[in-house]
């Protein structure tokens, strides 16, 4: 796992992180930035190992959208166990999608924050800083994941992917690393499934659109992958319009992608999904 896909920013705060002594450690960045991929690579780095032992990595992922005070306290039994080696650090703690853990969650959390094990380091992902505590985030490291450059796609894909297939993927994933990846090597993505759902929304009569205001609604984090969706799209009618001089299309497309990242800023602290899913398919 010595080369990945990379800005070359992100992959010098990594590298720096890993000349330091931080024992938690936030990966930041939106659905699709490849913070899962890069999460797990970093405990490689961390244990010095090309493959981790059971033993030594242990995940949590959120189960039906969140993750509570028992997978908090499954960490605090772990490490109550006696990690195997020698070496200096033995055992990393991933939670995927820290954006998750519930207030409960997140308070227990910070008493092992507070006093980590010295062999242990932990690791965080989520899709923004201010989705968690206070008091957790300022334990944190943290690491923006950037998206990667155009010709670092085609140097890891052009010999067996072609160019018009890779600038379509990069075009649609913003350069985010793990939407690429997934587009390049896995047709029915979710955040592919997503993209598709806005682009049927953009078609759509305001009238149809609220219809379904509803059922997009339900899931907060699916509601967070339908934005990003449809950010993307926005993005790209821009950058087609503005190359036709089409002056209207862009004024539309700017309000309503300043609705987006409205509705963005805000999910993680309004509770009324419904109200800012109609606000911006009304922009649409």
């Amino acid at each position: 796992m010595d080369k990945i896909l990379i800005h070359s920013t992100t992959e010098q705060a990594l590298n720096l992180l890993l000349q330091g002594d931080h024992h938690a450690v936030g990966l930041i960045g939106p659905y699709g930035a490849g913070k899962s991929y890069l999460a797990y690579w970093l405990a490689c780095k961390f244990l010095d190992v090309a493959k981790p032992s059971i033993n030594q990595v242990k995940e949590i992922w959120p189960e039906k959208n969140s993750i509570g005070i028992d997978a908090v306290r499954n960490i605090q039994s772990t490490l109550k166990l006696k990690a195997p080696g020698s070496q200096k650090i033995r055992r990393v703690i991933i939670i995927h999608d820290a954006q998750n853990l519930t207030v409960e969650a997140q308070n227990a959390l910070l008493k092992i924050l507070e006093e980590p094990p010295e062999d242990v380091r932990i690791i965080m992902t989520s899709v923004s800083q201010k989705a968690l505590l206070p008091t957790v985030e300022s334990r944190l490291h943290h690491v923006n994941v950037l998206p990667i450059q155009l010709r670092e796609l085609y140097s890891a894909y052009s010999t067996h992917v072609d160019q018009a297939t890779i600038n379509k993927a990069y075009a649609i994933s913003g350069g985010y690393a793990g939407l690429c990846l997934g587009i390049l090597e896995n047709a029915d993505h979710t955040l592919i499934r997503s993209i598709e759902q806005a682009k049927t929304l953009f078609g759509e009569k305001p009238y149809d659109r609220l219809l379904q205001v509803d059922q997009l609604s339900r899931d907060k984090e699916k509601v967070r992958s339908l934005l990003f969706a449809i950010k993307r799209v926005q993005i790209a009618v821009a950058e087609k319009a503005a190359l036709q001089h089409q002056t209207t299309t862009l004024l539309k497309i700017q309000a309503s992608l300043r609705a987006v990242l409205n509705a963005e800023a805000k999910i993680d602290h309004n509770p009324n999904l419904k109200l800012l899913v109609t606000d911006v398919l009304l922009q649409l």
